[in-house]
């Protein structure tokens, strides 16, 4: 419902511990500040949060909470414990966000500004090597801390 929506947005607003940032240059210099660990985790925030509150059942959101490790985070992926919820797209998530970063740098490096580099790369070197920098298990524990979060807020009224 719409008050419970809302108040899952209280909640997690509270949990999150930076502040927003409105302006896209000001986000942009704290992504490229930001560890590569980091940058994953907080992408997997996002994405988890986008889909607990829109798109996931009480079934899946429940099972993801369930998932998440309460001490530390395991290989979770790696091992194969943990699936990810129909409803979620983890693959097309991640490749998009790669494809963003490709098309970013491309962005920011104009021409005459474009870094100098011996070697002649093609698209396809170019996503091969962003998708290798890829944090897997970075970007899942933030999706499964704030589908956690998300549980933990609206569970109670469930019961």
């Amino acid at each position: 419902s719409q008050v419970c929506a809302i108040a899952i947005e209280r909640e997690l607003d509270q949990l999150e511990a930076r502040p927003p940032v409105a302006d896209p240059a000001i986000q942009e210099v704290i992504r490229r500040f930001q560890s590569n660990t980091d940058k994953w985790r907080q992408r997997g925030y996002e994405a988890g949060r986008g889909w607990a509150i829109k798109r996931s059942t009480r079934q899946e959101l429940e099972y993801a909470a369930r998932a998440a490790p309460s001490e530390g985070m395991i290989n979770l992926l790696r091992y194969e414990i943990f699936q990810w919820p129909a409803s979620f797209d983890a693959e097309q998530t991640i490749k998009t966000a790669v494809s963003n970063d490709l098309n970013e740098a491309s962005f920011f490096f104009a021409d005459d500004a474009q870094p100098a580099t011996d070697e002649t790369t093609t698209d396809g070197e170019e996503e091969k090597r962003a998708r290798a920098e890829v944090e897997d298990d970075a970007f899942l524990d933030g999706w499964l801390r704030t589908a956690t979060a998300v549980w933990e807020a609206v569970a109670p009224a469930l019961r």
